[in-house]
């Protein structure tokens, strides 16, 4: 069993917290307690389902790029400048990776290598969601947003780590 899969739920809220104490600062502290990290905690079992707990499937990546998306929207809509996007993307990652390094043996595994890859790859993707889910009304001028949505999708699913190597 994968180490983020095992008590999910638990494990979501220990990287939300170490997260939360990352971003203990403005502009998150200005922010409502809701507002902070209410998206979080969904979008992060959300990439978990997508991309670690289980083989993944197109449904799920979608759900992770449309939860992205809406973050970025929300974020712009407080206010806050799109550099924050890029702070919070850095400051997961970090929370991501401080819970694994404390949760694994020393010696790395290779499924533990591959589980850390495939996080890595949806955060990836969960930020590039953000970002146009934060400038949305610009992209929709000249483009469709379905297919903007779809084609995050389908660059996800190319550049995937192909089961295969896990075999």
């Amino acid at each position: 069993m994968s180490i983020l899969c095992e008590s999910r739920d638990e494990n979501i809220a220990a990287i939300v917290a170490r997260w939360k104490h990352l971003t203990d600062r403005e502009p998150w502290r200005s922010l409502s307690p809701r507002e902070w990290v209410d998206h979080l905690p969904p979008l992060l079992g959300a990439m978990l389902d997508a991309a670690v707990c289980g083989a993944g499937s197109h449904d799920g990546r979608r759900r992770v790029i449309e939860a992205a998306m809406q973050h970025g929207e929300h974020r712009r809509a407080a206010g806050l400048p799109v550099d924050v996007l890029f702070d919070e993307h850095s400051e997961l990652r970090t929370a991501v990776w401080q819970f694994l390094t404390g949760h694994i043996d020393p010696d790395l595994t290779d499924d533990a290598l591959e589980e850390i890859i495939r996080f890595d790859t949806a955060g990836t993707f969960a930020a590039l969601g953000s970002l146009r889910g934060y400038h949305r009304r610009e992209i929709e001028r000249e483009r469709d947003w379905p297919n903007e949505i779809a084609r995050l999708v389908t660059q996800w699913e190319q550049t995937s780590l192909p089961s295969s190597l896990a075999d």
